[in-house]
């Protein structure tokens, strides 16, 4: 249990780091607070407290500001890395994030793409970094960093949560409804701000927040050659490799599933919409550490 660790007593000269892990996640490494604390001591900096999320709840600003932290890395998914941030708004410290998880969207567009968290902490705490407010993706009560899926083919989400527990039994099950509701499930209509039809039948939409809006791609998967394409994608730990159309850059987008709502992966994690859900492009006010130049 790595819930509430503190790895050493700080001097007051020394920046404060705090750390996220998730001990129940696949990729967890149980060596890496001390390889973390060893960098960090050798920047200036000291890791205060390693968090274990599996054990513990996520940080608040107050406890951040009473404890005078002023960067909190996390090294978990972009699931858990979303509620971190969005209780964590406006704080006036930063996140640096760290790739813990599957598809780790906003550490790679922070960092890079081959880069490991040893790297990205020895670079964030030793040499000159910037500070970024992310792009978002507004949808009803949620924001989402890396990009919402919506339409049949986010019951996907459901057979890599199998593979991740290595549940073989409900690898197969959740495969057989996933393939049911990508081939034969209600595929949404797809509006832009202005109300104007983008796409009408897509069984897999991805919006992804940039700077200049919402890059809108629609993945095709009319036939089991396209299914097997995906999933190499997916395995590749990048769906957006699949075959795809793109449909533009929108500030706005709304989805329509009205017989039986909108199937959601918002940064990784499923959710059910409702018979039709807005999307807005926006800013989210909270720091996040860059190292890619």
């Amino acid at each position: 249990m790595l819930a509430e660790i503190r790895l050493s007593k700080v001097s007051s000269i020394m920046r404060k780091l705090w750390l996220n892990v998730n001990s129940r996640s696949g990729s967890f490494d149980p060596d890496l607070p001390e390889r973390l604390a060893l960098i960090a001591s050798h920047s200036g900096w000291s890791l205060d407290r390693v968090i274990d999320v599996a054990e513990s709840e996520l940080p608040t600003p107050s406890d951040l500001r009473a404890a005078d932290v002023e960067w909190i890395a996390n090294h978990t998914g972009d699931g858990t890395l979303n509620s971190l941030a969005r209780g964590l708004e406006g704080w006036d410290g930063a996140v640096l994030a760290l790739p813990g998880g599957t598809m780790n969207f906003v550490a790679r567009n922070l960092h890079g793409e081959t880069l490991g968290s040893d790297k990205i902490v020895r670079r964030a705490l030793s040499e000159p970094v910037t500070l970024q407010k992310l792009p978002i993706v507004n949808l009803n009560d949620l924001v989402s960093f890396c990009g919402v899926i919506a339409g049949p083919t986010a019951s996907w989400s459901d057979v890599r949560e199998a593979l991740r527990e290595r549940d073989l039994a409900a690898v197969v099950e959740h495969s057989q409804n996933a393939l049911r509701e990508t081939l034969h499930g209600e595929r949404p209509e797809v509006v832009d701000g202005d109300n104007e039809l983008i796409e009408d039948d897509t069984p897999s939409l991805f919006v992804e927040p940039y700077s200049d809006g919402l890059h809108v791609t629609s993945f095709e998967a009319q036939t089991l050659g396209d299914l097997a394409k995906h999933g190499v994608a997916w395995l590749m730990k990048d769906f957006r490799n699949g075959p795809h159309e793109d449909l533009g850059i929108k500030q706005c987008v709304e989805v329509r599933a009205p017989r039986h709502g909108v199937s959601l992966l918002v940064d990784g994690e499923r959710v059910e919409g409702g018979p039709e859900v807005r999307m807005t492009a926006g800013v989210f006010d909270l720091d996040f550490v860059a190292t890619k130049a």
